[in-house]
């Protein structure tokens, strides 16, 4: 873990994850701040607050040509690299998510599941949900096609 800075004080990483596209490490924690690290010292690149502390801990992340989508118990975020905020999205629905995948529609839907009866299909460039699965409403091979 990088050392902390005179104003920043270490905090475990919830999640971390290597870019796709970039030579990025990125690291979630408790309180939502998402922070990327470039190079061989692990220079900070990006730090900003992906999530609020009340929405959980940042779980998993994803990544797109554009941008990074990381994902909490009560939110999805997606964001520029920089840490330019696409959008946030919040539903009284979402109660403990967990993670996040891709679907067939390669990197402009996800699907949004966790430890609750629902799953979400979300469209990555507009930020809204585009279905509301029931995780016993079908397999899940047509849940990723359908």
């Amino acid at each position: 873990m990088p050392q902390p800075g005179q104003h920043q004080p270490a905090t475990p990483f919830s999640t971390f994850a290597f870019d796709t596209t970039q030579e990025l490490l990125w690291t979630g924690n408790n309180q939502g701040r998402v922070t990327s690290f470039y190079g061989a010292q692990l220079t900070r690149y990006t730090s900003y607050r992906g999530h609020e502390a009340a929405e959980g801990a940042v779980k998993q992340f994803l990544f797109t040509d554009k941008g990074i989508l990381s994902v909490s118990q009560q939110s999805i975020h997606y964001s520029h690299r920089r840490g330019l905020t696409q959008w946030h999205l919040m539903s009284a629905d979402f109660t403990d998510l967990t993670c996040m995948n891709f679907t067939s529609k390669g990197t402009r839907e996800i699907l949004v599941a966790g430890c609750q009866e629902t799953m979400f299909k979300v469209d990555v460039e507009k930020g809204t949900i585009t279905a509301t699965v029931s995780r016993h409403g079908m397999a899940a091979s047509d849940m990723l096609t359908a």
